[in-house]
Parts: C-alpha cells; structure tokens; sequence
C-alpha cells in the first residue's frame, strides 16, 4: 500500500486541516527494507533515532539538566523538528495548539482513500 501512495502518475492531492497537511502522491520513488545489521546508514540512523528519542523524552520529563541531555542538545534537534511539532502541553485548545478548522481542507482519511482509488 505504501507503493500506491508513491505513485506519481496519479495527480496531486492534499489532505489534512491547517498546519497539518500533506500532499500525496508520497515524495519517495521507492521504499526497500534492509537488514540493519548489513547496513552501516541504517546503523547510523538508529544510533540517531535513539538519541533524539532520548533528547524529546528529557524535554517532555523536565530532566534537562542531564548530561547526556546537555551534549545531545548541542546538536540541534530541535531546528531538526522544525517548527511543525506539538510537544506534551496542558493546551488543549485548537486556537492555541494553532490547529483551529477555518473551514479549508479535506478529511485525510477520505483524501487518501481517494487518492488510491
């Protein structure tokens, strides 16, 4: 299924609300699962994914002040993230998490199944 959403010969749709949106078909050609103990980018990848793990789980548990934290922080994860992140916040309202519906956009759910059909 992940293949049908990458095929580019079907004409563009967007799907989503406000900031959340997205387009298909998917901006990929292909997608190849590999064994991660074979492949030295896929082992670099973990290593990064863990540690960004480790870094948002400190912000979201206010142990900032670790030292594992401390050096990851360093690294820019956070302009990694860009600004289309919703962190745990006690916000609740669609006004202030900015994800208030004006009335534009289309269900993802509907727009990808029709994308596929």
């Amino acid at each position: 299924m992940v293949t049908q959403f990458m095929d580019w010969t079907k004409s563009e749709v967007v799907a989503g609300y406000d900031r959340r949106k997205f387009t298909l078909p998917l901006k990929a050609k292909t997608l190849d699962f590999v064994c991660s103990k074979q492949v030295k980018q896929i082992q670099v990848m973990d290593i990064v994914a863990s540690s960004l793990g480790y870094w948002a789980s400190s912000i979201a548990t206010n142990n900032t002040s670790d030292a594992f934290f401390q050096q990851l922080d360093t690294v820019g994860f956070d302009n990694w993230l860009g600004s289309n992140k919703i962190w745990p916040q006690p916000i609740v309202d669609p006004q202030e998490l900015g994800t208030a519906y004006d009335g534009s956009g289309a269900n993802p759910a509907d727009a990808s199944a029709y994308f596929l059909t």
